[in-house]
C-alpha cells in the first residue's frame, strides 16, 4: 500500500485542441461542463500550451471575437510536464516557487496519461 501512495491519482478532466482552433471551439468544449483543461497540441501531437477555464472565461469577458481568435492565441504555457512514475514530493519541488496553472502527466508511449 505505500507505493500506491507515492503515485499521483488525481482524475481532472481535460480535452485536446489544435493550434488553429477558434475560440467558439473552446467554449464548445468548456461548454460540456465536464473538463477543466484544454491541451493545446501542436505538430505531431506535442503538447503547445494549456488553456484553463479561467483564462478562456478571462478572455470572453475581454470581448474577444470568438471567429477569429485562436487557441495559440489564447494559451499559456505555464504548465509542467512529468513522467506517470514522479511522485508526488518530486512534482512539489518541480513546482515549489513557479507558477504553473497545471502539471500533465506523460504516460510510457509519450501521451497524456
Amino acid at each position: 500500500m505505500t507505493g500506491a501512495l507515492n503515485r499521483i491519482s488525481i482524475k481532472d478532466e481535460y480535452t485536446t485542441l489544435p493550434l488553429k482552433s477558434k475560440l467558439f471551439q473552446v467554449a464548445e468544449c468548456f461548454a460540456k461542463g465536464d473538463i477543466s483543461l484544454i491541451v493545446v497540441e501542436g505538430k505531431k501531437g506535442v503538447v503547445s500550451g494549456i488553456i484553463t477555464i479561467d483564462h478562456y472565461l478571462e478572455m470572453i469577458s475581454e470581448g474577444h471575437d470568438p471567429k477569429s481568435v485562436t487557441c495559440k492565441d489564447l494559451m499559456t504555457t505555464s504548465f509542467l510536464m512529468v513522467e506517470r512514475d514522479s511522485t508526488p514530493m518530486e512534482i512539489g519541488e518541480q513546482v515549489k516557487e513557479k507558477e504553473v496553472d497545471a502539471v500533465l502527466i506523460r504516460n510510457s508511449s509519450g501521451g497524456i496519461h
